[in-house]
């Protein structure tokens, strides 16, 4: 766990911003990835933010999440609900994220305009729901808590609900756009 505390933040710079690198570029289903973060005095309404950096030969379309939302020191599960995010498109197989050499960053909303109560420490967890072995291909996640009011232009894409469910290769995807 580890706690930021910090004073008053600046219009738009994050009240919190950490990372975590997955060892060997895999996920494993038993590990959680946990961020605690305090928010001082003065937080307004929120946004949480997931920022997921993938290689770019991962081999899923989709990941499927469960977040947990905690108050307290030692945290009492306040909130929990699941997320469906599209990595790659459908059709094409193509990331969705912004390519950087051999890897993506996926940036997606968790909260949006949330009212977290000020003055308290927060916990954020994550457990992919995708496999019950390790998840490769992925490469680091990170979780950055901002002020939604001082952000004049979206940073995030939401959720695909719309996208496909299945968990195919994206190799797949790529495959069938070349048959005739």
């Amino acid at each position: 766990m580890v706690l930021a505390p910090m004073g008053k933040a600046c219009k738009g710079l994050p009240f919190y911003d950490h990372s975590l690198a997955f060892r060997n570029r895999q996920w494993p289903a038993t590990f959680e990835p946990t961020f605690s973060f305090f928010l001082p005095q003065t937080a307004p309404c929120c946004d949480v933010v997931l920022i997921l950096e993938s290689q770019n030969n991962y081999p899923y379309q989709n990941l499927h999440l469960r977040c947990r939302l905690g108050k307290g020191s030692t945290p009492t599960w306040q909130e929990t609900f699941f997320r469906h995010y599209a990595l790659f498109e459908a059709e094409t197989g193509q990331p969705l994220g912004k390519e950087q050499g051999t890897r993506t960053r996926h940036t997606f909303l968790l909260m949006e305009k949330r009212q977290l109560e000020a003055g308290q420490c927060y916990t954020v967890t994550l457990t992919h729901l995708m496999r019950t072995a390790s998840l490769p291909g992925l490469c680091s996640v990170r979780v950055v808590v901002r002020n939604a009011e001082a952000q004049s232009t979206p940073l995030v894409a939401k959720s695909s609900r719309a996208a496909s469910r299945l968990l195919l290769p994206k190799r797949l995807f790529t495959l069938a756009k070349q048959s005739p």
